[in-house]
C-alpha cells in the first residue's frame, strides 16, 4: 500500500479537543442524490470536516458495508470500488491505495462515524457543500 500525496488542508488535521457528545452536535444534513439520510448520530463537523454515521451513509450510497470488529475496520464496496478505514487511523484505503485522512473515523456512543468526503469520493460520488444551509449532497 502506498500513500498518495496529502491534499492541502486549511485546518489542523486530527482535531485534538474533546470528542462530541451526541446531545451537543450541531446540525448538518446529508443527502444522497437529493434524498436526505437519517442517522441515530446526526452528521457533524469536527476539525473542519463533516463526519457521518457509517451504516446509514454507506447504505444510502448503495454500497455493501462490512464492519470488522476485531480490527475496528470498516469496508464499503460499491461495484469495483472498495473503501476501507479503521477507527483512529490517519490512513484510509481506496482500491488498495492509501490516502491520508484529515480526520479519522471515531466512535460516538456505540456508532462508527466516518469522514464523508473520503468515502464518498472514494466510491465515485461528487460532494457538494452548501455553507449557508450546512447541507451536503452526494451526487453520482
Amino acid at each position: 500500500m502506498s500513500l498518495t500525496k496529502p491534499r492541502p488542508v486549511h485546518h489542523n488535521p486530527f482535531y485534538r479537543g474533546p470528542r462530541p457528545e451526541v446531545s451537543k452536535i450541531e446540525g448538518v444534513s446529508i443527502a444522497v442524490n437529493g434524498i436526505n439520510i437519517h442517522c441515530a448520530v446526526p452528521p457533524f463537523i469536527l476539525g473542519g470536516r463533516t463526519l457521518c454515521q457509517l451504516r446509514p451513509l454507506g447504505e444510502a450510497m448503495g454500497s455493501v458495508v462490512d464492519w470488522h470488529n476485531d480490527s475496528q475496520t470498516v469496508t464499503m464496496t460499491l461495484g469495483s470500488r472498495v473503501a476501507r478505514c479503521q477507527i483512529g487511523s490517519e490512513v484510509g484505503v481506496i482500491n488498495n491505495q492509501g490516502h491520508r485522512l484529515d480526520e479519522p473515523p471515531i466512535f460516538v456512543g456505540q456508532h462508527t462515524v466516518v469522514p464523508v468526503r473520503f468515502l464518498a469520493e472514494g466510491l465515485g460520488y461528487r460532494v457538494e457543500w452548501d455553507e449557508a444551509s450546512r447541507h451536503v449532497n452526494l451526487v453520482r
